[in-house]
């Protein structure tokens, strides 16, 4: 038997249990005896209300202590938990029902009339500030849990994939294998009691839930809880702060503020990025204005964190995203899944022990996606270079090809954001009737400028080949991005299609 992911966390609180574990700027902080209590009552209350180990439980709540707890409670008492993003729609929420199957869903009170809407019923509410009735009924149950001890395979989270490239799908997730990459991390960021992590993530996400959250408790850490990223409130937290976890656009975001500066973040001594690519300029306009270095790492809902660059890392380098966290098996291969040597460019494979269990009724998927000695196939394309790093080279869904040569738009938009007139770029690949498919090009510019495009053009002929080069180019004000900094590409490709069809 196994001691649930709870329990284990539970392990690494301070025997003084009335210290402060989350502490809300302008509000009461949180202690550990607090935590333990509240979800206490709500492994009850979910008990009571007729639950056991295994149903699910869908939580569409906003970011606060308060939804912690409920997934601290589910933790503890084997209720699946499925976080789900406030932003969804209807369409989206009654497929994640109709998937997941819960007992209960978890909303907040302004939402209750629309999930009944859909036909559910059994719904508790709870909002930001913690009214509502799962908090109201909680609180006439016991502050203590009994204990439970799960099988090493039992499930602890149905995480849903963002669906920026198709159907959402609901990523098992066992209390072992979140425990092993929480603890990992810890090794490779020296995570320990002494530290406090700085979080404005938000939390239905690998990134914000179980990279940050599970681990900063792995390890003892205090946490300063933003219900939001707001860059200038962030910066004012980074001097009480030592590390500090993000995406690319919280770092760009904090630049475009004079409130970020080397003293500002005097007392950090670990800046993290991930959920999207660090462009470069990011990198060295953080490092030249702040004196810091931004540690890039890579992972995916399906795994948690594969790699990291380690922490005396000097410069960053696009695309560069460290090396295996023990226990990860890395590997790049072919089509055929034949293992390529290192500099060779394929799809990135790995295995560990950290690695999800199913899609939550489409298990097939996962077997489809699995070579026969069990190397999970990423969709991921990069290279293992000469040191022994990992190199990204784009989704492998990303890659078109053009006139019969593979083109991969990575290897682009890398050029292009060195040019001194382009902010940040997409490449996509578009139907075509002579190659097949052909590049299209968005920029973002500086300061929204005009461009030169055949300036451009010239520009990436002078470093790419002929058949690389974008067919036509397009201009934009900012990114389509969603949560978690991931470019929606279907939706480029959408909005200027009527503008390629003419080319």
């Amino acid at each position: 038997m196994h001691s649930n992911l709870y329990d284990i966390l539970k392990q690494k609180f301070p025997k003084k249990r009335n210290s402060e574990l989350f502490i809300i700027p302008g509000e009461k902080s949180w202690t550990y005896n607090e935590i333990d209590s509240h979800s206490a009552r709500l492994a009850n209350l979910f008990i009571a209300l007729g639950m056991k180990p295994g149903d699910r439980l869908i939580a569409m709540i906003e970011k606060s202590v308060f939804s912690l707890c409920i997934y601290f409670g589910c933790l503890r008492s084997g209720i699946i938990y499925v976080p789900l993003n406030t932003a969804y729609t209807n369409s989206e929420i009654e497929y994640f029902i109709k998937n997941s199957n819960p007992k209960i869903f978890i909303c907040d009170p302004s939402n209750k009339q629309k999930i009944l809407g859909l036909k559910f019923n059994n719904i508790l509410t709870v909002d930001q500030k913690g009214q509502g009735s799962a908090l109201e009924k909680s609180l006439s149950y016991d502050i203590n849990f009994n204990k439970e001890e799960f099988s090493e395979d039992t499930l602890a989270v149905v995480l849903y994939s963002s669906g920026t490239t198709g159907i959402s799908k609901g990523i098992a997730m066992t209390h072992k294998a979140l425990e092993i990459n929480s603890r990992d991390l810890g090794k490779i960021w020296k995570l320990s009691q002494r530290d406090t992590i700085l979080h404005a993530l938000p939390i239905f996400h690998t990134h914000g839930l179980f990279v940050a959250i599970n681990t900063a408790l792995m390890h003892g850490c205090k946490i300063i809880f933003h219900n939001r990223f707001r860059e200038k409130e962030t910066i004012d937290s980074l001097k009480d702060s030592t590390i500090f976890m993000g995406i690319p656009t919280y770092y760009q975001r904090m630049l475009s503020t004079d409130k970020l500066s080397s003293e500002s973040c005097s007392n950090i001594r670990l800046f993290i990025s991930g959920s999207a690519p660090l462009m470069q300029e990011t990198s060295d306009n953080f490092k030249n204005r702040t004196g810091h270095n931004i540690i890039e790492r890579y992972g995916m809902s399906e795994s948690g964190i594969i790699t990291s660059n380690p922490l005396n890392t000097n410069n960053h380098l696009e695309g560069n995203v460290g090396f295996p966290l023990p226990n990860q098996k890395i590997r790049i291969a072919d089509k055929n899944d034949k293992i390529l040597e290192q500099e060779q460019i394929g799809e990135i494979q790995i295995k560990g022990p950290n690695l999800f269990s199913f899609y939550w009724n489409r298990p097939e998927l996962k077997k489809k996606n699995l070579t026969q000695d069990n190397f999970f196939r990423t969709g991921d394309l990069g290279k293992i270079n000469n040191d022994g790093s990992l190199q990204l080279a784009g989704r492998n869904s990303d890659m078109f090809i053009s006139g019969g040569f593979n083109v991969y738009p990575k290897e682009i938009e890398k050029l292009l954001n060195k040019h001194p007139d382009v902010f940040e770029s997409v490449v996509v690949g578009m139907p075509h009737s002579d190659y097949g498919e052909a590049g299209m090009a968005v920029i973002v510019t500086h300061e929204n400028k005009k461009i030169n495009f055949e300036k451009v053009k010239s520009y990436l002929k002078e470093g790419l080949a002929k058949y690389k080069i974008p067919k036509m180019f397009f201009t934009i004000k900012r990114l389509p991005r969603n949560t978690m900094g991931k470019v929606n590409k279907n939706f480029l490709k959408t909005e200027f299609s009527s503008d390629w069809k003419k080319f």
